[in-house]
C-alpha cells in the first residue's frame, strides 16, 4: 500500500522505490478540492481500471500505474484481496485514484471524509 496523506491541502501519495519502479511513475499530490467523491469497494475487478497504458498488471492479481478507458483516465496501486479506496477527481490528469489497503479508515481518516460502501 502506498502511504497517503493530506498535508498543505493536498492528498500525498507516496511510493516505495519498487512500486515507483513497478507503475512507471512518480509519488502524486493532488490538491483537496479537486476530489469530487470517495468511495470504498470491498473488491474490484480487473475490467474497472481500463487498459494498462503504463504500468504493472496481471488480471485480478495487480493493477498498478496508469490504465486508461474512455472518458476515464486511472491511477491504480491494488492488489488482490484488498479493499479499494477510490478518489474520483476533477480537472486533474487522472481522473480516479484507486489505491488499495487493508485497512480504508485508515485512509479515510487522513482525508477527513466518510466514505460510501
Amino acid at each position: 500500500m502506498a502511504n497517503i496523506s493530506v498535508e498543505e491541502g493536498r492528498i500525498r501519495v507516496r511510493l516505495s522505490f519498487w512500486k515507483k519502479l513497478g507503475s512507471l511513475s512518480g509519488d502524486l499530490s493532488v490538491p483537496l478540492e479537486l476530489v469530487e467523491t470517495v468511495t470504498v469497494e470491498p473488491t474490484i475487478n480487473w475490467q474497472n481500471a481500463g487498459l494498462r497504458i503504463g504500468g504493472t498488471g496481471i488480471p485480478g492479481v495487480i493493477a498498478l500505474g496508469r490504465f486508461w478507458k474512455p472518458g476515464v483516465s486511472t491511477f491504480c496501486d491494488w492488489k488482490r484481496g484488498e479493499q479499494v479506496v477510490i478518489i474520483n477527481l476533477k480537472h486533474f490528469a487522472y481522473s480516479r485514484l484507486t489505491l488499495g489497503t487493508n485497512n480504508p479508515e485508515e485512509i479515510l481518516d487522513a482525508l477527513g471524509v466518510k466514505a460510501r460502501v
